[in-house]
């Protein structure tokens, strides 16, 4: 499971469509199609359901339990992500300034 593969599938949640979803990633629709199958590959379950019938894809129960804490998983890498960016900018302007930024003055 990667990250690119968990905010495509919650994209497609949101959009309702494999097209919305590839529209607003900027993908292909090919590619969004593909990552979504990744993802219920290494969970072992359908997230979404494809049906001619009724057309656009729709979330199956396993899908639907799942966005919450597809959501949360974002959420979460992009609050790590925006403290490691944070802490290196910090770290950088110390020793911009001369000051010691490391724990016991080591670099």
């Amino acid at each position: 499971m990667n990250l690119t593969e968990v905010r495509t599938f919650v994209t497609v949640a949101d959009c309702g469509s494999f097209t919305g979803a590839a529209s607003r990633l900027r993908f292909a629709q090919s590619t969004v199609s593909q990552q979504v199958r990744a993802l219920e590959r290494v969970l072992g379950v359908v997230l979404v359901e494809r049906s001619v019938s009724y057309g656009e894809p729709r979330l199956t129960p396993a899908g639907r339990a799942f966005l919450d804490y597809a959501k949360a998983i974002l959420a979460t890498a992009d609050a790590g992500r925006a403290v490691a960016v944070a802490t290196q900018r910090d770290v950088r302007r110390g020793v911009e300034r001369g000051a010691d930024a490391f724990p016991g003055g080591r670099r």
